[in-house]
């Protein structure tokens, strides 16, 4: 008998990760840059299929105040609140698979970290993006968005980690390799077949 799957469809409109204003020079009001995310998650879940599964929104502040890096962290007491409200969510869901559609790159980080706890670590991360997201707070660049997967394994800013259930085992860690089309595993992986 096949066993009954819960997936559940995350709208994760988190913008505040990313700052991405001196990148978007077009754009009048340089802070709209960054809030373009949020309409991005609006899209996708738009665009997206909907094939039955709930729909859950994570509550995200539109609000523009002065950002602040603090920790090495920008807008990261924004964060810490939207990532304890992702998980409450997750937590009282209780899916067994997530489609995410959201803002930028850490959105990912609350449902890996929960499907991570939910399955004793036992998944693997296929980090599919332009660049590794695998920064730390003090870096030369400030947005959470570039820290998802350091903060998945466990590292970065404490207040942030403090939230999150359980870490990502690094050697469960995969990443597209643009430069030869080919997935690559962490220095430490071990796949099924060694």
């Amino acid at each position: 008998m096949k066993k009954e799957t819960k997936t559940i469809r995350l709208i994760y409109p988190q913008w505040q990760g990313a700052n991405i204003v001196k990148l978007i020079t077009e754009v009048e009001n340089p802070n709209d840059a960054s809030r373009g995310y949020f309409l991005g998650a609006q899209l996708l879940n738009f665009l997206a299929p909907d094939n039955g599964q709930e729909t859950l929104t994570v509550p995200i502040s539109t609000e523009i105040t002065d950002r602040k890096v603090i920790d090495g962290v920008l807008d990261r007491d924004i964060i810490v609140r939207q990532t304890s409200a992702a998980l409450d969510i997750l937590h009282v869901s209780n899916p067994d698979k997530i489609v995410t559609l959201g803002g930028e790159c850490s959105v990912s980080v609350a449902p890996f970290t929960y499907l991570t706890q939910k399955y004793k670590n036992d998944v693997a991360l296929i980090w599919i993006d332009a660049h590794p997201d695998i920064t730390l707070p003090g870096d030369i660049y400030p947005g959470f968005h570039a820290m998802a997967v350091t903060a998945c394994m466990g590292y970065g800013d404490t207040k942030i980690l403090a939230e999150l259930p359980t870490r990502f085992t690094p050697s469960n860690y995969y990443s597209w390799d643009y430069a030869t089309g080919n997935v690559k595993k962490s220095k430490n992986a071990k796949s099924n077949t060694e």
